[in-house]
């Protein structure tokens, strides 16, 4: 059983690093970055499972029939909206399309409309986010890279934030 589950796209180390490279040096005044373990796209939240290994299975056999495609990252903005944010991210300047044809795959459930992201920072009250967002703000961050693989990641909440257990890694294309 896990008390709260996702299932996202984790990007690669190189992607990693060079999002802690275009990171540095900004202000993050009144915001708790996102540590670099927790960052992924996420593609569905699932909340609470129950059966982990049916959810796997059930991953196994839609991962398998879909295909690998290229992915990179660009672009900034905010949850809900910039000037009342909660959530800083950097957005996909290519690739877009088909991770929403993942999402959509993969969703069970129909949630809000799904917007490609990847969470640098977060705020336990709204504010404004224009400065960070424009600083932020770029054509593209880091090198593509090809997504391969969807995971499983079960999510602890802690005072200290969120603790994320990748429980399986799934191989797109077979």
């Amino acid at each position: 059983m896990i008390r709260r589950a996702f299932i996202a796209v984790v990007p690669p180390d190189a992607v990693l690093d060079a999002v802690d490279e275009h990171l540095r040096g900004q202000s993050f005044a009144g915001w708790r970055r996102a540590r670099r373990e927790q960052r992924h796209v996420t593609l569905e939240f699932l909340g609470h499972v129950d059966d982990e290994t049916d959810v796997i299975d059930r991953l196994q056999l839609l991962a398998g029939g879909l295909e690998r495609f290229p992915v990179r990252l660009g672009g900034a903005g905010a949850f809900p909206r910039v000037d009342r944010a909660t959530a800083v991210w950097l957005g996909v300047a290519s690739g877009a399309p088909e991770l929403r044809g993942l999402a959509a795959v993969l969703r069970s459930v129909t949630e809000p409309p799904f917007r490609e992201h990847l969470t640098v920072a977060r705020s336990n009250r709204p504010r404004a986010a224009d400065a960070l967002v424009a600083a932020l703000d770029a054509p593209t961050v880091g090198p593509s890279w090809e997504v391969d693989a969807v995971e499983l990641i079960a999510s602890d909440t802690h005072p200290s934030g969120a603790r994320y257990t990748t429980v399986a890694r799934l191989a797109l294309g077979g």
